[in-house]
């Protein structure tokens, strides 16, 4: 269940539901500091090529999730269908 949290806009949900979840605000990690992860720890064996798309998956999901969370979840409807 998607809650909004600040800064977001939306609407809480109600008194019953409230106290049941919870919205965590989570900050953006830098493409670089993940790139070095990436490469130092968890995947050295892995192509760059690769690991440069993976980046850029990251960064599309990122700029779609801040591109959606400037509107109340109404306008972009059509993109779950």
């Amino acid at each position: 269940v998607g809650v909004p949290s600040p800064p977001f806009p939306g609407n809480p949900l109600d008194p019953p539901l409230r106290s049941r979840f919870q919205a965590r605000h989570i900050q953006k990690a830098s493409t670089e500091d993940i790139f070095v992860a990436l490469v130092n720890k968890y995947a050295p064996t892995l192509p760059r090529v690769k690991l440069e798309k993976l980046l850029a998956v990251y960064e599309a999901i990122w700029a779609l999730s801040e591109t959606q969370s400037n509107t109340s979840g109404v306008e972009s409807r059509h993109l779950a269908f």
